[in-house]
């Protein structure tokens, strides 16, 4: 199936959220169709997110990518100085409920997405947002931040308020709110079906911390890929890819 693709931009408060739009053949029919946000990781923008976003929107779905407010350099969104986990996590509630509110797209049918930090989000998001989303899909998520943090910092009030990581300097507001977000804490919230991909071979995120997630969640699945590092790369690239837009066509209430 093909897809027409075109920019399409929310709002949050007083920031513009730049995004992509993918709509598949037959879109303006007045049906309402499923629907996938992915929320790219830290330091990229949506760009990183467009082939999963590509490959759903071939089998039937909307897709949307989008750049977080303040979210890495090549951003188009309003930026936000002090972003933090919480202004990205009401980024991705604003796209959520913007969309969920087009003819072309059914409420009931709508799933988070995300990669390593984006994944993070998609959780904080879906679990603050039960009645709205559907699933939730994880590529890597950096579940490991709290423990980073903590580690890194015996005590919150030393926190530096410019750290690099990731090529970029993040704000004191975002390592505090690492700090003051577990993850393990609030991961049972959420009720919905859960897919997590992760590389056995991830030196950023040990895969011991997406273990634990799926132990937490009521429903998950965790693909492991073989030798796989913090982001995918071939031959199981573009097979995860393909699985992943899989997982969402076979959740698909009808």
């Amino acid at each position: 199936m093909g897809y027409t693709e075109r920019e399409h931009w929310c709002q949050r408060d007083d920031k513009k959220i730049y995004g992509k739009l993918f709509l598949p053949d037959g879109w303006d029919d007045g049906r309402p169709r499923a629907t996938a946000i992915f929320a790219h990781g830290l330091s990229t923008n949506h760009g990183d997110m467009e082939p999963y976003a590509r490959c759903a929107a071939e089998r039937g779905m909307v897709t949307y990518v989008f750049d977080f407010c303040g979210g890495g350099s090549y951003s188009r969104s309003s930026w936000q100085d002090n972003m933090s986990l919480f202004t990205e996590q009401h980024d991705l509630e604003a796209v959520a409920w913007e969309l969920s509110r087009e003819s072309y797209v059914d409420e009931h049918n709508l799933f988070l997405c995300g990669a390593s930090l984006g994944a993070t989000i998609a959780l904080m998001a879906a679990r603050a947002n039960v009645q709205l989303v559907k699933g939730c899909l994880l590529l890597y998520p950096a579940f490991n931040l709290y423990d980073a943090v903590h580690s890194a910092c015996a005590r919150r009030e030393d926190l530096p308020e410019r750290f690099h990581v990731m090529s970029m300097d993040v704000s004191g507001d975002f390592l505090r709110s690492c700090w003051d977000y577990d993850f393990f804490e609030h991961i049972p919230a959420f009720p919905q079906d859960v897919i997590i991909f992760h590389g056995d071979a991830d030196q950023v995120v040990p895969l011991s911390y997406s273990q634990r997630a799926q132990s937490l969640f009521p429903h998950c699945e965790l693909h492991v890929i073989p030798g796989g590092g913090h982001g995918f790369v071939d031959p199981y690239y573009w097979q995860v890819v393909n699985e992943a837009a899989e997982w969402l066509r076979a959740h698909i209430w009808r």
